[in-house]
């Protein structure tokens, strides 16, 4: 059984158009191709796909070198075209779809952008390592830095809530170590269920009050953060 012959008119589906234009496309391409190699000749294919795509392919010679040498011949040796005007238009597109596709990816006003989002990264990554800083020298004794009574509070509660494991963690170890067939400190101190369960046993409103003066706290040192960067943006400007 021989092929069906397809008739030469607009596919009127979409998807079998632009299937039968992608196969076609390279069978002309091929053919092209063959054309400039074997014949040694400059040849030129630019075609926009149903979906307006182009697709080009040039033989020896750039598309722009062969399109110039066109332009450039004497109106009496292009030949007679009857869609000139036409071909003018296409050309046209070619030149603005080029232009566009060759453009740089980012325009400078999406760079100026990235890089403000970037700063501000930044400037939140610098503020939550102050943060833990501050968390940090809390353990360490030393209350000059403090400069209000809501911060003297919250690292008081701090300073109780772990005192308080610190004493379970030791009453724990004062247990085993009275109890009959003691165990050495260091093997007590290896046993993690005990110590779990001392850390179960903080009270349940201690750690709701420091989590309520902590979030409290993040709260103002964002709203610091926020002025000094909108500050900075100022002083940029």
């Amino acid at each position: 059984m021989g092929r069906v012959k397809l008739q030469i008119k607009k596919i009127e589906n979409t998807t079998n158009r632009q299937v039968t234009f992608s196969k076609r496309r390279n069978g002309l391409m091929k053919k092209a191709y063959e054309l400039s190699v074997l014949c040694d000749v400059d040849v030129a294919l630019i075609m926009f796909s149903p979906s307006g795509r182009v697709s080009i392919f040039s033989g020896n010679r750039s598309i722009d070198e062969i399109m110039t040498r066109y332009v450039n011949l004497p109106e009496h040796e292009r030949g007679k075209l009857q869609n000139q005007e036409y071909l003018q238009k296409a050309l046209g597109k070619f030149k603005s779809e080029a232009d566009r596709r060759y453009q740089p990816a980012t325009s400078p006003g999406s760079v100026d952008s990235q890089v403000e989002e970037m700063q501000q990264k930044i400037l939140k990554c610098k503020c939550q390592l102050e943060d833990m800083e501050k968390r940090l020298r809390i353990y360490e004794g030393d209350s000059s830095d403090i400069n209000t009574l809501f911060e003297a509070e919250y690292r008081e509660q701090i300073l109780q809530v772990n005192l308080k494991q610190v004493r379970m963690r030791k009453q724990v170890l004062q247990d085993q170590y009275n109890s009959p067939g003691a165990q050495t400190t260091t093997q007590a101190t290896d046993n993690p269920q005990d110590w779990d369960h001392g850390m179960d046993q903080v009270l349940v409103d201690d750690v709701v009050k420091l989590s309520l003066l902590e979030e409290e706290t993040r709260s103002v040192e964002d709203k610091s953060c926020e002025t000094d960067g909108f500050e900075g943006t100022q002083d940029g400007v």
